[in-house]
């Protein structure tokens, strides 16, 4: 294939930018296995689907690979639940930016404004970084809280750790390691959050205790 040339490339984000998403309201069609009503991101091999408001928002991971190969079927591979109770009740506006491959969300409660900048990282497609860039405004920090869990009706065992002020969980896709001599599809979640030096973080279990300082940028960042 000899892809797109300039002409090409000019022309699809042209059509691109005219396309966007806005949620003035959290999604309602969430305890499906199908698509959600809600915001989508990824990069060709990692899907993510954004559902909830921010007092309990999850982020549901999928890998183009998680198969069970005892079921035959595509597997639930893992959810990241973030949780801001400070902002519980906030306003909810969601805006998907189809040309920049990207998640904006703005919630505003009592002066308190968070807008949280969300994508999946294009280049690398081994660690598959999710990210999501937080901005606060407001006279206070927000005390946050993140819980890496296994996928929706996945009953497979999973283990859940932590090294230093990283969370992770780990996910498989069928009941044994391998069968034949050929390994099944396991997948490490691991999230950890940047920012700057005086930043509170503490990590257990397969979760995160952290503090989004207000006017700093600072990202929680998922390697899936």
């Amino acid at each position: 294939m000899s892809g797109f040339d300039k002409e090409e490339t000019r022309l699809a984000l042209e059509i691109a930018q005219r396309h966007k998403g806005a949620w003035e309201a959290p999604p309602k069609l969430t305890d499906t296995g199908h698509f959600s009503d809600g915001p989508l991101l990824g990069n060709g091999d990692t899907g993510v689907m954004i559902l909830g408001s921010i007092d309990d928002m999850t982020f549901v991971l999928g890998k183009n690979e998680f198969l069970s190969q005892t079921e035959g079927i595509q597997k639930a591979m893992a959810r990241l639940h973030l949780s801001i109770p400070g902002l519980s009740g906030a306003s909810h506006r969601m805006e998907q930016r189809v040309a920049q491959g990207e998640v904006e969300g703005i919630l505003e409660k009592d002066g308190a404004a968070l807008t949280a900048t969300c994508w999946v990282q294009a280049t690398d497609t081994k660690a598959n970084l999710l990210i999501v860039r937080f901005r606060c405004d407001g006279p206070a920090p927000l005390a946050a809280a993140v819980r890496i869990e296994r996928g929706r009706d996945n009953p497979y065992e999973s283990a859940a750790g932590a090294a230093g002020a990283v969370a992770y969980r780990d996910v498989r896709a069928d009941p044994m390691v391998e069968i034949d001599g050929y390994p099944m599809a396991r997948v490490r979640v691991a999230a950890g959050f940047v920012a700057g030096e005086a930043a509170d973080v503490s990590a257990a279990d397969g979760e995160l205790r952290l503090t989004i300082p207000p006017g700093e940028d600072c990202a929680l960042v998922a390697c899936i």
